[in-house]
């Protein structure tokens, strides 16, 4: 399904969703404004879509007040994500304690799942059948939760796609001036 149609002609009855997603969450507000378009229209077909909108102007309407509708909600989303951004680096430019409770929790979080880990796989011995829920639960639960708290320093977001394209040319530049020769792999 072409997604870009459906954006251009939101964007026709909405021109203030151009700024919205030229921004850091364009990805969930492209998809929850092609839903907005989706349910007004019935269709997912762009051209149907048009068609729709040229033989009934008052779905023109409609849609324009619901996707100005959707851009003060994403604005008001948007806001509450830098406030909480702000607050966070507050607390740390200040030194206060729960400035790194990030860290904290991610800490005490390893420090679960390796005391699970640990258990299974050093304590020697059967589980009792009426554990063996409990513990699988709980492990999973750690698992996930090890999971996301790595994610949280490691994993990847609009601005570490950004930094590695810019680390990608700067070595590709590197190369090509000579300051670095790349690795070739054995024939």
């Amino acid at each position: 399904m072409p997604i870009l149609p459906l954006i251009s002609l939101a964007i026709q009855f909405a021109p203030a969703l151009l700024g919205i997603l030229a921004g850091d969450t364009a990805g969930s507000a492209a998809g929850k404004i092609i839903s907005t378009v989706k349910e007004v229209l019935g269709t997912a077909d762009p051209a149907e879509a048009q068609a729709k909108l040229a033989a009934d102007p008052s779905l023109g309407e409609a849609l324009s007040a619901r996707l100005n509708a959707q851009v003060e909600t994403l604005r008001i989303e948007m806001a509450d994500v830098a406030n909480a951004r702000a607050m966070g680096l507050g607390l740390v430019e200040a030194k206060h304690w729960t400035g790194n409770m990030p860290a904290i929790v991610v800490l005490i979080i390893i420090a679960v799942h390796t005391a699970m880990n640990a258990a299974i796989f050093l304590i020697p011995g059967e589980i009792p059948d009426r554990m063996f829920q409990l513990l699988t639960a709980a492990y999973g639960t750690s698992s996930t939760a090890f999971g996301i708290a790595i994610a949280y320093y490691l994993g990847s977001s609009r601005s570490s796609v950004t930094k590695d394209a810019q680390i990608g040319q700067a070595l590709n530049a590197a190369v090509a001036n000579g300051n670095v020769v790349p690795l070739r792999r054995a024939a």
